[in-house]
């Protein structure tokens, strides 16, 4: 009795397991790229604009590399992103071939602009601010001058080999 027991016990429970591990996944399924890409644009480059505590982009999994022109850059291994940092800028970048795709790029824009109208709400839309197919940038200061700062978002999907994004928060320039 004990023994049939068990075997009804054994595939419920395996089932019982399955169901979980598939809700899981459809509950808690990893970020997507444009919401990884948010999100670490949030944690890294908008924490330092405010002057947060910085944290660390080895914190979030990113990996430290040097760019071909011996710039310290990081590279995330999940979405493909490269982080660059200077006294005056923060960008996440893609390349072919692990580009956003044109879906992806159109995600990542209509994640950024309601962090930018909640966190920069001075910052306006600067029109003038064009380059590839997907982009948006909202800019203050001329064009040139070391008053210019604020954040864009390019993407050009369609560009082949070619192919990337860039999305960086630019600070003014100290004298």
């Amino acid at each position: 009795m004990v023994f049939v027991k068990l075997k009804l016990l054994f595939p419920i429970v395996s089932f019982g397991l399955a169901i979980g591990y598939v809700g899981s996944q459809l509950i808690w399924s990893p970020p997507s790229r444009a919401e990884r890409t948010i999100d670490v644009f949030k944690a890294i480059c908008v924490a330092r604009y405010l002057g947060e505590p910085d944290m660390s982009p080895l914190d979030l999994g990113f990996e430290e590399s040097l760019s071909p022109d011996g710039q310290r850059v990081w590279i995330d291994g999940i979405t493909a992103l490269f982080l660059s940092l200077n006294e005056t800028s923060c960008s996440l970048s893609t390349y072919a071939p692990h580009a956003l795709k044109k879906w992806e790029a159109e995600q990542t824009l209509a994640l950024l602009e309601p962090l930018v109208s909640e966190v920069f709400p001075d910052l306006p839309h600067d029109p003038r601010a064009q380059m590839g197919s997907i982009h948006k940038g909202w800019m203050v200061g001329e064009v040139g001058s070391q008053q210019r700062w604020g954040i864009f978002f390019f993407a050009y999907p369609e560009w082949g080999d070619g192919a990337g994004s860039i999305l960086s928060l630019n600070s003014p320039k100290q004298n």
